[in-house]
């Protein structure tokens, strides 16, 4: 019996020898080892010798499950991958790659929503493979074994083994516990927009789903989805946050702040969604590190990626095209190079054609029938330029520069009882800009950025007319010229200090230096010879108000748990011209009550110093003046036009408050938001009709007013699998009272009281569609007949201002996608869109301008402006 034991226990202790002979130490489990690795290791550890191709063999991965990996293992796991181990004796093995390159499909969904990820980066280690399709999908060409990498931003990257597979292999990515820490609804509207703790919301321009009457990602025109962002005279580039006008926004791009925001005057946003990295919009609870405006905030970032390999992309539309060039120069440097044109000034298409019938009504360039010749020529670009430095992991440097630009030029002729007129129109406006960044960001660490910015906006307009008498062979002529500059230099440098993981504190210093000038001049010549022609009204005169130089201390307390986020902060702004310190208190707090209910509001106070003015247009035979197109009647100024026309300087200085709810449970998500605005210190810039009375009393003073701003917005969004629908609401209530013009409170031009959104989008195998239908109450307008200082005395006199409304519209959008079957790296799409589909052109806004008959009597006038007819676009895009 003692025997038998002893031969069991011999023989198990021979089996265990031979086991542990055969086994090699993992440094961590589930750790991914390349089979160059694990072959040293047989080979030091064992001396066992292995023949290979080493440069194969060290891009080829196994997943070592357990601390220690077994020889009979080793081998299994080696077939998963296509290797084979031949034995040449007991000492000598050979491996074997029995196949080449194999097809390789993956989908990466998320795994909370099950939402395909778009524009995944897939690398296999410094080398770039491609990024996921609209689908989520990515083929390959690839060696089984390989070990690739899976990342996005928001997502914890995920490393991946290629094996054979039958059918495309499925990833759920999980979002990043960091950045979702931050975030309170990851597909806010759709993919591509998520809501933050903070209020704000984050859109990524390439990642959106596809939107009714967008064939392309418009930034702007996408931001109208969201509650409480509309543009109540359809011009997509023209946004109102939550009752403020487009100038009370500010718009940073790479932080260069922006004042040329659009291209078509209005009509398409001038930023390039294909190099977008982020967009932050804020329409209430504003950091302190945003200032000068009253309104929103749009802070848009462009791409970082340029360090992992080359990508390109290119895209045509019945408007014009775009490239961009993504270039690795090397491992820690990348160049981005990108630019859009119009093809507008070569072809006229359909949809410029519609476009322009919106944007030129009641102008010259829509000329009635007895101009007997026409010719308009316009065109406009936007070009990017970013260099990307990361020397190390935590640190990076950046430089950005954009220009922006738009060109018209536009000839008209006419013929009548022997004179002949010519009128030539010239627009010229760009906006140039750059900007320098240092970030040092590291988690758990203090995070150090220092940003200088230069902008730079033009203006030009001329105008020249020539009449020629040919039966009495008389030639006049007259050149206006109206220029508007606005140069800014700014830099802004933070430190976000971290007390533990729930407490952050904010300190930061801006400087900002602003200079505006506005250019007039209005000479006439005939047979007598050349006269300049006075401008006395200073809000059509020049102006040169000096420099502003802005001094900006902020600091924010942030307190973040799982449960309550709460920030409280103060911006102080001093300036030269004022000579007064601004304090802009700011509060902010969110409270999750449980896992499908979280409550927000804020308090905040703001202000700004610069403004856009509309100014009316003026015809009649005494003055040709502002007889032109109504769309470069905007300037930029100060607010106080002229040294005697306000004093002191005058801010605009706006308290505001915010109060909200959100409840997310099964799908359904429904939020409801309310906002209170006080605004003091505003003055009548932007209405055609009250800076008309002012022209026509010819007034040399201007009051200020107060404005109250009162809403809500409500949203409710449900999806079933790849259908999305979501409807939007929301009420506003735009009162002004100015004590020269009108005792009570009355509607502003822009007073929008409902408008309501529904949309759909669904997802079928390649195919993207989107319905949305939108319906917008009457904007107000005035009683007017005559429009003589007797009719204007008579509203005044009775509280009249704007208490009419003009009819109701509504309007239905649709667009369509297809994605072509991804090949290799390439990835191409086409679709189509069309907004107004039953294209019912209804009277949408009035403004107001300037007749002026042979006595200099001035009478006022309505200008009736009616919404975009029926409107196509076609697309399509290849990117690799």
């Amino acid at each position: 019996m003692k025997l038998l034991k002893l031969t069991i226990f011999t023989f198990l202790l021979c089996i265990s020898l031979v086991t542990s002979a055969q086994e090699v130490t993992v440094a961590t489990p589930n750790k991914y080892t390349s089979i160059h690795e694990l072959a040293q290791s047989f080979s030091v550890t064992h001396n066992l010798q292995f023949s290979y191709d080493v440069e194969r063999m060290q891009k080829s991965y196994i997943l070592t499950p357990e601390l220690t990996l077994s020889f009979s293992s080793f081998k299994e796991l080696l077939k998963s991958i296509q290797v084979d181990l031949e034995e040449e004796d007991s000492d000598n093995y050979l491996l074997i790659q029995t196949s080449n390159e194999i097809s390789y499909c993956a989908i990466l969904r998320d795994k909370n929503t099950s939402f395909e990820i778009p524009d995944v980066l897939v690398m296999q280690g410094d080398n770039y493979l491609g990024t996921t399709d609209i689908s989520g999908q990515i083929n390959l060409e690839i060696m089984p074994g390989a070990l690739i990498t899976l990342s996005y931003t928001g997502y914890t990257t995920q490393n991946v083994i290629v094996t054979q597979k039958e059918n495309c292999e499925l990833f759920l990515l999980e979002n990043n516990v960091q950045e979702l820490d931050e975030i309170v609804l990851t597909n806010y509207l759709t993919r591509g927009i998520v809501k933050n703790k903070n209020s704000s919301l984050t859109v990524s321009p390439k990642a959106l789903a596809i939107l009714p009457g967008l064939v392309e990602p418009d930034i702007f025109q996408s931001l109208q989805l969201i509650p409480g962002i509309s543009s109540p005279e359809e011009d997509p580039g023209a946004l109102h946050i939550r009752g403020g006008t487009p100038d009370q926004n500010l718009i940073l791009w790479d932080g260069i702040k922006m004042y040329q925001n659009s291209h078509f005057f209005n009509q398409i946003s001038s930023f390039n969604p294909y190099i977008t990295k982020k967009v932050n919009v804020y329409r209430g609870g504003t950091s302190v590190r945003y200032g000068d405006r009253i309104s929103g905030v749009i802070d848009m970032q462009s791409d970082d990626d340029l360090f992992n390999g080359f990508k390109a992309g290119l895209g045509v539309n019945l408007l014009g095209g775009d490239a961009y060039l993504k270039i690795p120069i090397s491992k820690k440097l990348g160049l981005l190079v990108a630019g859009r044109r119009s093809l507008t000034d070569l072809y006229e298409s359909f949809t410029f054609n519609s476009l322009s019938s919106k944007v030129f009504q009641n102008s010259r360039v829509n000329a009635s029938s007895s101009r007997a010749e026409s010719g308009l020529n316009y065109f406009f670009s936007d070009y990017n330029i970013k260099l990307s430095y990361k020397p190390k992991e935590d640190h990076s440097y950046s430089w950005s520069f954009i220009s922006v630009e738009n060109q018209l030029k536009n000839i008209s002729k006419r013929s009548e009882n022997g004179i002949e007129e010519e009128a030539e129109d010239r627009l010229k406006r760009i906006n140039p800009g750059g900007s320098f960044t240092w970030r040092r960001e590291k988690q758990g660490f203090t995070t150090k950025q220092f940003q200088l910015y230069l902008s730079n906006y033009l203006s030009d307009y001329t105008f020249n007319n020539k009449i020629t008498n040919t039966n009495t062979s008389e030639n006049t002529s007259e050149e206006v010229q109206r220029e508007n500059i606005v140069t800014e230099l700014g830099y802004d440098l933070f430190y976000d200090i971290p007390f533990g993981k729930k407490h952050h504190v904010l300190l930061g210093h801006q400087t900002v230096i602003t200079a505006v000038d506005n250019f007039v001049s209005n000479i006439q010549r005939d047979s007598n010879g050349v006269e300049e022609i006075p401008i006395s009204n200073p809000l059509f005169g020049e102006s040169n108000f000096g420099t502003k130089v802005g001094l900006i201390a902020y600091g924010e307390y942030r307190f973040h748990s799982e449960h309550v986020l709460f920030s409280a902060g103060v911006r102080t702004d001093y300036n030269n011209l004022s000579e007064q310190a601004i304090t802009e208190p700011r509060i902010y707090s969110t409270v999750k009550v449980n896992n499908n209910l979280r409550l927000t509001g804020s308090l905040e106070r703001k202000n700004q110093s610069f403004s856009q003015i509309s100014t009316p247009e003026i015809s009649g035979e005494g003055s040709s003046f502002f007889n032109s197109l109504s769309t470069v009647n905007r300037f930029w100024s100060d607010q106080s036009f002229a040294g005697d026309f306000f004093a002191p300087w005058v801010i605009q200085k706006s308290d505001q408050f915010t109060l909200g709810a959100l409840y997310d449970k099964n799908g359904w998500s429904f939020e409801l938001e309310s906002y209170y605005k006080r605004i003091n210190n505003t003055i009548p810039i932007s209405d055609t009709f009250l800076t008309s009375i002012y022209f026509i009393e010819n007034r040399d003073l201007l009051t200020t007013g107060k404005a109250k701003r009162f809403g809500i917005d409500l949203l409710v969004k449900k999806q079933i699998l790849d259908y999305r629908v979501w409807m939007s609401y929301s009420f506003g209530k735009n009162n002004v009272k100015y004590e020269d013009l009108q005792s009570e409170y009355f509607p502003e031009v822009f007073d929008q009281r409902h408008r309501f959104n529904i949309s759909q989008t669904y997802k079928y195998k390649r195919f993207e569609f989107a319905l949305g239908w939108t319906y917008g109450s009457g904007l107000p307008s005035n009683k007017l007949s005559s429009g003589t200082i007797n009719e204007i005395n008579n509203i005044k006199a009775n509280n009249l201002f704007y208490s009419k409304r003009l009819p109701d519209y509504h309007r239905l959008d649709l667009s369509s996608l297809y994605h072509f079957e991804s090949v290799g790296r390439w990835n191409s799409k086409i679709g189509f869109s069309i907004r107004n589909l039953y294209n019912r052109k209804q009277l949408l806004q009035q403004t107001y301008s300037i007749v002026q008959d042979d006595n200099n009597n001035r009478t006022i006038k309505e200008v009736s402006n009616r919404t975009l007819g029926f409107t196509a676009d076609l697309v399509f895009r290849i990117s690799f």
